[in-house]
């Protein structure tokens, strides 16, 4: 039998990226990278702070949950690291640590991840869609970058109308898959050729197609809802007959589901604790406290889903008493690249006792 134990809580570390070596990770300002041992760190580039107040957030959690001003996300792509920090992207080279300013996403967007597509001629290209607060729906961008190249190059466009913005992008037999938000027909999977010559929804207009990550192991292929309108499930997504897909409901889950990391026989995943659908009240909205319909638990769940469709719950922890939209909904993130074997890294957000630490696991067997 398989048990994952806590090894170490480890404050003010945010990993980032998992390399077969390392694993880089941010904490007060700079970015490290350190063996698997977490012993002695290496420091690589130091991010600078926008203005005296971030430079307050390096000291400050409750300042950095509320700006945001530490990194997001980040992804390891052509030789270097790629740090999402609000609507900035940042490259740190690996071969030297030199840091510079990659791309500035327009309109003071953002995004939620980084995905990797492999081009028709066999080029790879980092790859995000906008996120941000869109209710009336204006046109939502897919943004790219090819390996070898220096230039971020708008690739494809939602229409007006279409979406309110894009949670992930992702590349699997030949075809770019994009996961789509939030209400209405906005929620949902669309589909295009890897060079984006025709965006198709696949399957919108139900919360069930509402997702933020998609991952395969081997053939099969799992999902997880992100709704706070209704109960959440981790779904095995298969292509129906015909046009359409076809959803095998795997395990219920107490709230959402936003992040998603890889190991190298199961899939990582958390729930999220957060608030209901926007009043249209500012300062209500921002000051919520009370989760959504679709939160069935006060916890985020740490969980794991292997090659057979097995679900295991591994760790909990309980959201804090912070206002969500505020300081964050409570959940577990994970850095991108594949975990070590029988490890794996985490970080605790807006969560009592863990908020801000990486979190260590171990996977030890039992008779």
């Amino acid at each position: 039998m398989t048990h994952w134990k806590l090894s170490h809580i480890l404050k003010d570390m945010r990993p980032l990226a998992v390399l077969p070596d390392w694993l880089l990770f941010y904490g007060n300002g700079a970015i490290y990278k350190v063996g698997h041992d977490l012993q002695h760190p290496l420091l690589l580039c130091r991010l600078p702070a926008a203005d005296f107040v971030a430079q307050l957030a390096k000291y400050f959690r409750i300042i950095d949950r509320v700006l945001r001003s530490s990194p997001s996300h980040a992804v390891v792509f052509d030789d270097a690291l790629f740090v999402a920090r609000r609507s900035e992207i940042w490259r740190c080279d690996l071969n030297n640590g030199h840091l510079s300013f990659d791309f500035l996403i327009p309109d003071g967007r953002r995004s939620l991840g980084f995905g990797q597509v492999s081009n028709s001629d066999g080029t790879k290209e980092l790859v995000f869609g906008e996120y941000f607060s869109n209710p009336t729906r204006l046109p939502v961008r897919i943004w790219g970058r090819k390996a070898g190249t220096a230039k971020w190059l708008q690739r494809a466009e939602f229409g007006a109308g279409e979406i309110e913005h894009v949670h992930a992008v992702s590349c699997a037999n030949g075809q770019v898959n994009m996961l789509t938000g939030d209400f209405g027909e906005a929620a949902g999977i669309w589909i295009s050729d890897t060079e984006y010559s025709s965006l198709r929804p696949l399957a919108r207009g139900q919360q069930a197609f509402r997702a933020a990550w998609m991952e395969s192991i081997d053939d099969r292929v799992f999902m997880a809802t992100d709704t706070q309108l209704e109960s959440n499930r981790l779904y095995e997504f298969r292509m129906g007959n015909g046009a359409g897909v076809a959803l095998q409901p795997l395990a219920e889950l107490g709230g959402s589901s936003i992040y998603a990391g890889r190991g190298p026989k199961e899939i990582f995943f958390s729930t999220t604790v957060e608030c209901g659908e926007p009043t249209g009240n500012f300062v209500r909205d921002l000051l919520e406290t009370r989760p959504g319909p679709g939160m069935l638990s006060s916890k985020a769940f740490l969980m794991t889903v292997d090659g057979h469709g097995l679900v295991s719950e591994l760790y909990s922890a309980e959201k804090d008493f912070w206002p969500f939209r505020l300081a964050q909904f409570g959940t577990f993130i994970f850095p991108s690249g594949t975990m070590p074997p029988d490890t794996l890294y985490t970080y605790g957000v807006a969560l009592k006792g863990v908020d801000g630490c990486c979190l260590v696991f171990h996977r030890s067997t039992q008779n």
